[in-house]
């Protein structure tokens, strides 16, 4: 077998990993080696490999119990199942020999052809504000809070949305055309429950998209962080772009100050009789202050 076990290793193209054959090895990430892969049934899949936390790592079986907790609480709840990428199985795998075992954890998630994510529908935006549907922008934003509010209900902060960990699969049968799904949970929060990172690693975040509990010393990210975050998001969707607009150099200072610029819905919205209510509900996101 072509594949190790290490997790500082990365795999490559022929490498057979407990039957799962790899396709096309990715550019590395930050925290795992990604891969387009066939599992022993034929299936393409999408196919992880952890290199953070590594297998020596003292947070590293905390983490593997976490995950599978984390995937239970998804499982267990329908509407959370619907709206995040199909899981078909994670594992562990060790090999033996030299000064210690080797040990890495892998992921398996369904694989998915010709989507894009909501990255891309922000940009076009961006760069003219009629190339996406005004209808297909609210069933967007529909979507996406919808998907976060069953991840809450299910007990699980997400910690880092940004349009890039929205995914959109095509669906002509759909009104918007496409499905969209809630992606890169690798390190999203289960509630009450302390993560095996706290103290040793920062918890995940993205500039730009950066919660006022990301952004304060010892603070954990919360409900309400993925809330915020929410509006700065929908502010690209269906108002006049991010509140930080140019000045996203300076977004931490903006958010810390309570100076990002409000979101404005300007357009109707379907059985929305009141935009000034919901732009005051959205704004009211975007407070320091999580409990107003």
């Amino acid at each position: 077998m072509a594949g190790e076990h290490s997790s500082g290793i990365k795999f490559v193209e022929n490498d057979n990993i407990k039957g799962y054959v790899i396709l096309k090895a990715f550019d590395p990430g930050g925290f795992a080696f990604a891969g387009k892969a066939k599992s022993p049934s034929g299936r393409t899949v999408f196919f992880k490999k952890y290199k953070r936390p590594g297998g020596a790592a003292p947070w590293y079986q905390g983490f593997v119990t976490y995950q599978t907790e984390l995937k239970r609480l998804i499982q267990s709840n329908p509407a959370a199942k619907s709206l995040c990428y199909e899981f078909i199985e994670f594992f562990e795998m060790t090999k033996l020999g030299g000064a210690m075992p080797l040990r890495a954890f892998y992921q398996v998630f369904e694989w998915v052809e010709g989507g894009k994510d909501l990255k891309k529908v922000v940009e076009e935006i961006e760069t003219h504000s009629s190339a996406v549907p005004w209808d297909q922008r609210i069933v967007f934003a529909k979507v996406m809070v919808a998907g976060i509010n069953a991840l809450h209900r299910a007990g699980i902060i997400h910690s880092d949305l940004k349009p890039e960990n929205f995914y959109l699969l095509p669906d002509s049968t759909v009104e918007a055309k496409f499905k969209l799904r809630v992606i890169d949970m690798d390190f999203s929060i289960i509630e009450g429950r302390k993560a095996p990172w706290d103290g040793v690693e920062g918890y995940v975040g993205t500039p730009g998209y950066l919660s006022p509990e990301h952004l304060a010393p010892n603070s954990v990210p919360k409900k309400a962080s993925d809330v915020f975050t929410m509006a700065l998001i929908l502010g690209q969707l269906l108002g006049d772009g991010h509140p930080a607009g140019k000045k996203m150099d300076q977004y931490e200072e903006l958010v810390k100050t309570a100076k990002l610029s409000p979101v404005v819905i300007r357009q109707p919205i379907p059985r929305v009789s009141d935009l000034n209510f919901l732009n005051n509900v959205i704004n009211s996101a975007l407070r320091l202050d999580s409990t107003k």
